[in-house]
């Protein structure tokens, strides 16, 4: 699942999809979702790896509960699925 390597163009791309924005509303992520991957892209290789993504996207925002966490699992299943159509 690391294997997929998200660029900022895809990222980009990908958050501006209604379905993604949702999951983003549900999971309480801010707002500007356009600088999201500077924000996540901890080792700032111009890249993101899943769990990467993961971890970014649970750092911002805030507290994790169980229901949290299975709610971020299932939207990172979610946007994989939406990769695996671009890449």
């Amino acid at each position: 699942m690391d294997k997929i390597a998200i660029t900022k163009e895809l990222f980009l791309l990908i958050v501006q999809d209604s379905a993604v924005q949702k999951l983003m509303d549900e999971l309480d992520l801010p707002p500007d979702r356009a600088n999201l991957f500077e924000i996540i892209d901890a080792d700032g290789s111009g890249t993101l790896q899943i769990t990467e993504l993961l971890h970014g996207l649970l750092k911002i925002r805030g507290d994790l509960s169980k229901s949290d966490a299975v709610a971020s699992l299932l939207a990172t299943r979610a946007v994989q699925n939406m990769l695996s159509d671009f890449i």
